[in-house]
């Protein structure tokens, strides 16, 4: 569990999910018996209902495939963040800091398995991220 003061909890979820899809690069953390698997990769944010679903693509050959149905997923969204020197406050008393932005989901895994989901994850992927090029590249098989 990470620390934070109660005076910069986020008062609402639509800010958690606009920094996910604002800084989609995520970490994905989860145990393998005795230690920690933590992986790299962009996730789409999906908002279905009340429900926020994470959805990426690994390779099979990733260990971690075989461990994300086992248990509890974190996954970290890191957006800005920078150093803050006392010096920027009136106030000499005040000591260094760090402010950021940062996001923490915690829930449970479930592995697309079969080729037509796979593919839908890839172009899906692809489309959100290729939209901002001037000549977006297309997934096709």
């Amino acid at each position: 569990m990470m620390y934070r003061p109660a005076s910069f909890k986020p008062n609402e979820v639509q800010s958690q999910i606009e920094l996910m899809r604002q800084y989609p690069f995520a970490m994905v953390v989860t145990r393998a018996k005795e230690t920690l698997s933590i992986n790299h990769y962009p996730l789409l944010i999906e908002e279905r209902g009340d429900e926020v679903y994470l959805v990426g693509h690994l390779a099979r050959a990733n260990p971690q495939s075989r461990e994300l149905e086992e248990g509890e997923v974190t996954v970290i969204f890191q957006g800005p963040n920078t150093y803050v020197t006392p010096q920027w406050y009136p106030d000499p008393m005040n000591v260094p800091t760090w402010n950021y932005a940062v996001v923490h989901a915690v829930g449970t895994a479930k592995l697309v398995q079969d080729a037509v989901g796979i593919e839908s994850i890839l172009k899906k992927t692809v489309q959100e991220f290729e939209r901002h090029e001037p000549k977006p590249w297309s997934y096709a098989l």
